[in-house]
């Protein structure tokens, strides 16, 4: 007992052990210990301290010079480098606006009416970063059948034609005011009335040509800018009914799926329609904004009379509920489409009686338009017969309505009765200028933003490639503000939506730190602790303590 107890004072340091004969005082220190090594070994030592110091100085210039850069080079994300827009970057657009009389009676009160409307149109409000600069080209006296006839397609320049015609020469009822034809004139029934005539000529051109209401909820729309109760209801009534319409963006390809649902019906019985062939007109004058592709299918056997409701006089009638249900039965029956481009569903109730569409306020209505998805539109509306039924119209109204094309117009207003006009299709280009551009910067900004806020997003040399030359591509379409190159501008925004969606950018979000860390040290602690030692080493020599 007395053995163990002197142990354990001796290695806790308050006793000496009891020497034996024969045996050496334990050294107290390692000073001690190098002091008791033979002298051969000693000068031994000494002589191997330069290759150890070497070796030392060696161990840390491989660590630092080979395994620095390669747990670098092994552990960041790669990112490329690519450009983006400037901060300050804007869409500057020249509207020229050309305006001609067809008499001599107001031709001399033009020139200062030029100044007062270019007066009213810089002073509304445009929302940046979009810029519009308004030009107006006094035509003078032109020859008002001429300009009723006049078949100028579109060109790549921002322009709008008016012309102010007299009532002597005016060919629509007196209480029309503004007739649009057919090409790219505008009508305006002159007035004497100087402020009556400036607020046609304002609202025909901010509110229905350019449409700038609709351009600033485009802008709007991309920069994320939430819109309070009271800004919608400071909106005009027309304004608030297209606010659904405006905020879906345009694509500039669409596919157009023309679906007959037929009552029981067989190959036989079915009567062929020109539906296609109407469809492709209209996709072919748009073609130089948004390309459209048509498909077509016939859904046989269907129970289709389910959803319809008779009313009182003995009509069908297909209300809102029954429609809902219409729509999920022919989206469970349809084969998905499997493309990115956004599908618009024309549905035609193939059946040999009038079908009533009732609207949500239960008013009767010769089809419905669904936001994003498509439309309903009876083969035989209200009041037509078998030989009278017009379902193509119905369908380009409809395609109107999806598309933006469609105006809602006051009363005292009309509009030239065909499917699509030469200045509708000025007015979508400018839509797709803008909107593509608004598009393409936000991808860009909103790239360039996911490389700030998560630091394992991964840039590959293509992604980077791509949003570069989305930049340059939209740079060069907004160069010249009187003539956008919509083809430049819209190639840039499919570019920028690619380089936003590319795969690519999620290589990395698998591989959080903490895993990267619990692979690499048990690899790295092993080469950290004798690093340290060395340098410790190598410190004490160069400072003389040892």
């Amino acid at each position: 007992m007395n053995g163990l107890l002197c142990k354990i004072k001796t290695l806790l340091g308050f006793g000496h052990p009891e020497l034996k004969p024969g045996e050496e005082k334990p050294p107290k220190n390692m000073n001690e210990v190098i002091e008791r090594l033979p002298e051969d070994f000693k000068k031994y030592m000494q002589e191997e301290r330069p290759y150890r110091r070497a070796a030392a100085l060696a161990f840390i210039i491989i660590v630092f010079g080979l395994g620095g850069p390669l747990w670098y080079y092994s552990t960041r994300t790669y990112r490329a480098h690519f450009d983006t827009f400037p901060e300050e970057q804007t869409i500057s657009l020249s509207v020229q606006i050309h305006l001609a009389v067809t008499n001599k009676t107001p031709e001399s009160e033009l020139g200062p009416l030029e100044q007062v409307i270019l007066h009213h149109l810089q002073d509304g409000e445009v929302k940046s970063p979009l810029n519009i600069q308004w030009n107006i080209l006094n035509e003078g006296l032109r020859d008002i059948h001429s300009l009723e006839n006049d078949r100028i397609m579109s060109s790549e320049s921002l322009e709008v034609y008016i012309a102010v015609v007299s009532p002597e020469q005016w060919t629509q009822f007196s209480a029309i005011n503004v007739f649009l034809g057919r090409g790219r004139w505008a009508f305006v029934q002159y007035t004497s009335e100087k402020e009556k005539l400036l607020e046609r000529l304002h609202t025909l051109i901010w509110e229905v040509m350019v449409d700038v209401p609709h351009l600033n909820a485009i802008v709007k729309r991309d920069m994320r800018e939430r819109m309070e109760p009271w800004q919608i209801a400071a909106l005009s009534p027309s304004h608030q009914k297209r606010l659904v319409w405006d905020s879906v963006p345009l694509s500039m390809n669409y596919i157009v799926q023309v679906i007959h649902v037929h009552d029981n019906a067989s190959p036989e019985t079915f009567r062929p329609s020109n539906i296609m062939e109407v469809i492709g007109v209209f996709a072919k004058r748009l073609r130089n904004v948004t390309k459209i592709q048509l498909s077509s299918e016939h859904l046989w056997d269907f129970e289709i009379s389910n959803f319809f409701e008779t009313d009182v006089q003995g009509r069908y009638t297909l209300t809102q509920g029954g429609m809902e249900r219409l729509l999920k039965e022919v989206d469970s029956q349809l084969l998905s489409v499997e493309s990115s481009l956004p599908v618009l569903k024309m549905i035609i109730i193939e059946v040999d009686v009038p079908v009533v569409m009732l609207d949500p306020t239960g008013e009767d209505s010769h089809g419905a338009a669904v936001a994003s998805w498509g439309a309903v539109v009876p083969r035989i509306g209200l009041g037509e017969t078998e030989e009278s039924a017009q379902p193509g119209a119905r369908v380009l109204g409809a395609l109107r309505v999806l598309l933006g094309v469609d105006s809602d117009l006051p009363s005292t207003w009309k509009r030239s009765s065909v499917p699509l006009a030469v200045w509708e299709v000025d007015r979508m280009r400018l839509r797709a200028i803008l909107d593509n551009s608004m598009r393409a910067i936000s991808a860009v900004k909103a790239l360039k933003a996911l490389t700030v806020k998560i630091t394992n997003v991964v840039i590959s040399d293509d992604v980077a490639a791509r949003a570069t030359q989305a930049v340059r591509l939209v740079t060069e379409g907004l160069t010249n503000p009187k003539a956008p190159q919509l083809k430049k501008i819209s190639a840039g925004r499919q570019l920028a939506d690619e380089a936003l969606h590319d795969p690519s950018l999620l290589a990395m979000l698998y591989f959080p730190k903490d895993q990267t860390m619990a692979v690499y040290l048990p690899i790295m602690l092993p080469t950290l602790i004798p690093l340290f030692g060395s340098i410790i080493a190598l410190c004490k020599w160069a400072l003389g303590w040892s």
